[in-house]
């Protein structure tokens, strides 16, 4: 597919290892990529955060979707003062996701 002249573009979402692949046999064709290559998205809780929006939007980041798209959580930045707070809603709640079917 990637060296098919037909295929006026190449979207590819994964891995810089792949997207390299991918991007080298595309420009060897002069073709044109669009390429979203190792996310590493984060999410900062602030002093004034609202945990509650925040565990809710962060289980979901990083796990509603089970790593398959680029904005997929990967970090958190979390204020000194939510920490332990934000940790032990963290663990609660990772303890509730059921892992495969």
């Amino acid at each position: 597919m990637v060296a098919d002249k037909n295929m006026k573009l190449i979207s590819f979402t994964g891995s810089t290892w792949v997207g390299r692949k991918i991007a080298v046999k595309v420009a060897e064709r002069f073709g044109k990529s669009l390429l979203e290559l190792g996310g590493n998205n984060c999410t900062i809780i602030c002093e004034d955060g609202n945990l509650d929006l925040a565990i809710r939007g962060c289980t979901f980041g990083a796990c509603g979707t089970s790593g398959q798209r680029c904005t997929t959580l990967r970090r958190l930045v979390i204020h000194e003062s939510k920490y332990d707070k934000m940790k032990e809603m963290l663990l609660k709640v990772y303890k509730t996701i059921v892992i495969g079917d």
